[in-house]
């Protein structure tokens, strides 16, 4: 039997955080792992813990290091810092830059930003 712990729900929420930074549906994130969205949605509620198979092949397709993936787990709180209205500008940006690696700086950068904010620097 498995046991949900809160660092799965952590990961779960950090899962969801990037689909939705970068734009993705649950589908389009599921047909790129090959899993149904509601294996995705399991994962993103932390009711399904993460294989590190999967974590791999998400790692590979958000083009993002595995750190991203696991903010919040060091004891120093799961979500951003960041207001909500901040948020909504950063995901508007993100949704209107196209594929590649400008996007992949910017979200790097963000997460970056937002790590600093909640070690209080």
């Amino acid at each position: 039997m498995r046991r949900i712990t809160e660092s799965t729900k952590i990961i779960g929420q950090n899962l969801r955080d990037i689909r939705e930074i970068h734009g993705y549906s649950q589908a389009h994130v599921a047909a790129q792992i090959d899993k149904t969205f509601q294996q995705v949605q399991k994962y993103e509620n932390g009711s399904n813990r993460l294989p590190s198979e999967i974590l791999f092949q998400l790692k590979q397709f958000y083009g993002l290091p595995y750190e991203c993936f696991f903010k919040g787990l060091d004891g120093k709180g799961g979500s951003s810092e960041i207001s909500p209205s901040m948020q909504d500008m950063v995901l508007m940006v993100l949704r209107n830059v196209h594929e590649g690696p400008v996007r992949q700086e910017l979200t790097a950068f963000i997460s970056a930003l937002s790590s600093q904010k909640r070690l209080g620097r």
